[in-house]
């Protein structure tokens, strides 16, 4: 007797376990990408702008340090001009011009205007380099360096009154001056900014040695 076995093939049909597992359609990928754009645009903007205000907070700060710095200096020494414990002669104010003043005093009241411990000093605007120097005198009058004391200088000017208050104009008498006024101006330019950092100082100087002989 033959056995015949006859075997059934089962047909398996395989089905994706996910329904509607498909990736993104084009649409919906550009408007990804505008939304990140968008996004960084926003983060590079608020970037820049604080990159910008620190910037010129920095530069605000550099600028009235030097102004402030610049300004008490010449004050003090202006303060002290004519200083004359000896009563020796030609101490005083030697040239005063609206952007210029030059003076001597007995710092070390040894009875001699010497060529050191800065008993001659002159204060200039040079308006093309755009910075306020200090003479420095070597061994006389006609020898001597220029120190810049501060750069970025837009205006520096000085005025004289006599003891009255009274302004003596462009061209004073040397012998009237009793207060000195100070106008100083320093503008410094700002990376990725139009407008520059500007600050303005001024000082009025009672110069009480001048005028005692």
């Amino acid at each position: 007797m033959r056995v015949t076995l006859t075997l059934l093939k089962t047909e398996m049909t395989l089905r994706p376990t996910c329904m509607g597992s498909r990736g993104f359609s084009l649409v919906e990928l550009l408007v990804g990408l505008a939304i990140a754009a968008i996004a960084m645009a926003a983060i590079i903007g608020m970037f820049t702008t604080l990159t910008r205000s620190y910037t010129t907070q920095n530069a605000s700060a550099s600028v009235q340090q030097a102004g402030r710095a610049a300004m008490e200096y010449m004050v003090q020494n202006i303060r002290m001009a004519g200083l004359n414990p000896t009563r020796i002669e030609n101490v005083g104010i030697l040239e005063a011009t609206s952007t210029r003043i030059k003076f001597n005093l007995d710092r070390n009241t040894n009875g001699e205007i010497d060529f050191v411990d800065e008993e001659h000093m002159t204060f200039s605007y040079d308006p093309v380099d755009q910075q306020i120097n200090e003479g420095l005198y070597i061994d006389d009058e006609d020898h001597k360096s220029w120190n810049p004391l501060v750069e970025h200088v837009t205006n520096l000017s000085f005025s004289y009154r006599d003891g009255d208050g009274v302004d003596l104009g462009p061209a004073p008498n040397l012998a009237d001056i009793k207060t000195v006024e100070i106008f100083l101006t320093i503008a410094q330019l700002v990376p990725q900014n139009q407008n520059p950092v500007s600050r303005t100082y001024s000082a009025r100087i009672i110069c009480r040695n001048l005028g005692l002989d």
